[in-house]
């Protein structure tokens, strides 16, 4: 089980990476620093998963990975439809 420790964190990281560049270039620095911190939770746990292995994600360590990361790709999208509402229901309630 190991190897697929590594392997989600790898690729997670990757994901996150690619991600938090793309949040960076669009201004989001929320995202950008929620990125960072997976990335560098990432690293904090590939550097203990090495042979021989101190420590290990297991099933549980895996799926809340997979929400941490499926959260931060939802975030940007959940930000605008706060700051949109905000700007205009107001306004589209009283007839102005």
């Amino acid at each position: 089980m190991v190897g697929a420790d590594r392997v989600v964190t790898i690729s997670e990281f990757t994901r996150t990476f690619v991600f938090a560049i793309y949040a960076y270039r669009s201004g989001q620095s929320l995202v950008t620093t929620l990125g960072a911190a997976v990335m560098g939770a990432a690293l904090g746990f590939l550097l203990w998963n090495f042979k021989p292995a101190k420590i290990f994600m297991g099933d549980a360590g895996r799926c809340c990975l997979w929400l941490t990361v499926g959260m931060l790709f939802r975030l940007p999208r959940l930000l605008a439809d706060k700051q949109r509402d905000e700007n205009h229901s107001l306004p589209a309630i009283i007839g102005h």
